[in-house]
């Protein structure tokens, strides 16, 4: 009797560590992520951003300025589940024009604060690509700066 009593205290202790290193092994693995982001000024104006995020933001007119990000995320990330790298914000365009951009929105109509206005391309698994286009729009909507 007394060695059964042992062998079910070892049993439960044998089930109980069984358990918990089971448990411990099974967590949530995060995953390298990577994002190319690409800005393109299709205006004869110079772009500037604040507030400044990137070190030195500016897009000469007709040119392209690209960043990169490397982090950690999920296994399989789609287009919509990244973030934009720009946040709530001034566009200047030549100093002259101002768009003011508030807050990050998948319902932005406009402006690069939302991923929904991008241009996105998967180039592998966590791995995508994201255009964003200065248009001659944008700048005629913008507003004198004060």
């Amino acid at each position: 009797m007394e060695q059964k009593t042992k062998l079910m205290r070892s049993l439960l202790i044998g089930i109980s560590i069984s358990i918990f290193l089971f448990t411990n092994c099974i967590r949530k693995v995060d995953y390298m992520v990577r994002a190319k982001w690409i800005y393109i000024n299709e205006t004869g104006h110079n772009i500037t951003y604040s507030p400044d995020v990137f070190k030195d933001f500016n897009v000469a007119p007709y040119d392209t300025t690209i960043y990169f990000e490397d982090g950690d995320g999920p296994k399989n990330m789609v287009a919509k589940d990244y973030i934009p790298p720009l946040d709530a914000t001034v566009i200047f365009f030549d100093n002259l024009k101002c768009d003011t951009l508030k807050g990050r929105s998948p319902n932005l109509t406009k402006g690069p604060l939302s991923n929904a206005n991008y241009e996105s391309k998967k180039i592998s698994n966590n791995n995508l690509e994201f255009t964003y286009r200065f248009t001659e729009k944008q700048y005629m909507d913008a507003k004198e700066c004060k």
